[in-house]
């Protein structure tokens, strides 16, 4: 073995080791899961392949599965030819309500997605995976205050989801409102006290 072959496997490591501690710097905060029932208006998310074919009005509704101990994920969109497209999967949640959830996909794919971030009134939620390449901003209104927004996802770009990757989502105002609101304590939502629905 020569001298550079090694210098290569140990700078090999050292970047494996480093992307394995960047993964793990994202932290899931409890959650209530009865509280994650209803409707969620996607306010902005990284690229998703699920999501190609959305041009507009993304929500997600959570509801109970009628497996045991499983919620149920529907995610529903507008597409440029304005039909709607829709994705349907089961998340359970890890038993010590910690905000962690495998998802499932065709009964063979699994995705892990934490609550990296919560309204302690339940009004706005961030979700994404622990490697970082995923995530959402959700919140119970369709559109947010550009502040409320920047307040929001500065929780979690001190965790290290960078902006730069963000696709804003276009939603249509609910009628006669304006829609535009800033969440309570949106600057600061920390781990969320919760006593997790038992089935």
């Amino acid at each position: 073995m020569t001298q550079r072959f090694w210098k290569s496997l140990a700078a090999a490591v050292l970047v494996l080791s480093e992307a394995g501690l960047y993964a793990q710097s994202a932290r899931a905060v409890p959650v209530d899961e009865v509280k994650l029932h209803g409707t969620w208006y996607e306010v902005a998310r990284y690229p998703s392949k699920n999501e190609r074919g959305c041009a507009s009005d993304v929500i997600e509704l959570i509801a109970r599965a009628e497996k045991k101990h499983t919620l149920q994920w529907v995610d529903a969109c507008r597409t440029e030819d304005g039909n709607t497209l829709t994705h349907n999967v089961l998340a359970k949640p890890d038993k010590n309500g910690e905000g962690k959830f495998t998802v499932t996909r065709f009964f063979l794919f699994h995705r892990h997605y934490w609550v990296l971030a919560i309204d302690p009134d339940y009004q706005w939620s961030v979700i994404g995976s622990p490697d970082h390449k995923s995530l959402w901003v959700f919140s119970r209104v369709p559109i947010l205050q550009p502040d409320a927004f920047d307040a929001i996802f500065a929780t979690v770009a001190a965790e290290g989801f960078p902006k730069g990757p963000l696709i804003h989502t276009k939603q249509t105002p609910l009628p006669g409102t304006t829609n535009t609101t800033t969440p309570p304590n949106a600057v600061s939502p920390g781990p969320t006290p919760a006593n997790p629905a038992k089935s």
